[in-house]
């Protein structure tokens, strides 16, 4: 059996054993994607024959444990990702939180291999980036442009754009790479909530929260999305920039070897 601490290096082939239908759409979207790490991955349904790098597991089930555990010395190349809902259940593999986000595959990739996931030429300029407020209420959107120049210094080049439902923004963010988004939860058509779990099942950029609803209830189902702030209206000038920081450094941890 593999070693927790082992890293990956040269990743190409992925597979899997029990994970359900979205899990592996998750891990297909990033095979798909446009974003560029170390080596194209590719993901392949699991056969003897073939030469598996990674595999991922779904450790709530008994009997893809078990299956893995027949396996395992077949596959004795492959590093084993436990995909679980107790993060900690398997201290002897690496183990990823359920549920599967684009996000949590993304970092889990990033912490086990050996280069950064940008080549020097696709760097991303810390002083640079683009913000999108989302936002059905015209006097919330201009709240939002006045504090943003407000808030962000001159010195960084932050590019703000607006969207009035959630269709448009995922319209935008298909097409344009933003770095953080500000949601609200209550528009027409499709929720926060919903345009929140859409954005992180194929993007990276961070979101923010930003509704005027306030019940624990609301910030959980903003958890769950896969938000990664959640701020109440009217937001407090330190919260807005605090969340502003929070993008610029883990953009810049993205790019550091």
């Amino acid at each position: 059996m593999l070693d927790n601490k082992q890293t990956i290096k040269n990743q190409s082939v992925i597979s899997y054993i029990g994970l359900d239908k979205q899990e592996i759409a998750t891990i297909q979207t990033l095979c798909n994607s446009e974003i560029r790490l170390n080596e194209n991955f590719v993901l392949s349904e699991l056969d003897s024959e073939q030469i598996v790098d990674m595999i991922f597991i779904n450790g709530d089930d008994q009997q893809a444990v078990n299956k893995w555990k027949m396996i395992a010395s077949a596959h004795s190349k492959a590093l084993p990702i436990m995909l679980c809902s107790e993060e900690n259940a398997f201290s002897e593999f690496h183990t990823v939180k359920k549920p599967l986000m684009f996000k949590n595959l993304m970092q889990t990739l990033d912490s086990l291999t050996s280069t950064p996931l940008n080549d020097s030429e696709d760097n991303i300029d810390v002083k640079s980036a683009r913000i999108l407020v989302v936002d059905d209420s015209f006097p919330a959107r201009q709240f939002m442009k006045f504090k943003l120049e407000e808030l962000i210094p001159e010195s960084l080049n932050i590019e703000v754009d607006f969207a009035d439902s959630g269709e448009k923004a995922l319209r935008a963010i298909r097409s344009t790479p933003f770095d953080l988004v500000f949601l609200d939860v209550t528009m027409p058509g499709r929720d926060g909530y919903e345009v929140c779990a859409m954005i992180k099942q194929s993007s990276l950029v961070q979101v923010a929260m930003l509704t005027g609803l306030k019940e624990t209830v609301d910030k959980i189902k903003g958890n769950n999305a896969g938000c990664d702030y959640y701020l109440t209206k009217p937001p407090k000038d330190e919260e807005l920039a605090k969340v502003i920081k929070s993008t610029f450094d883990w953009r810049n941890s993205k790019q550091s070897p």
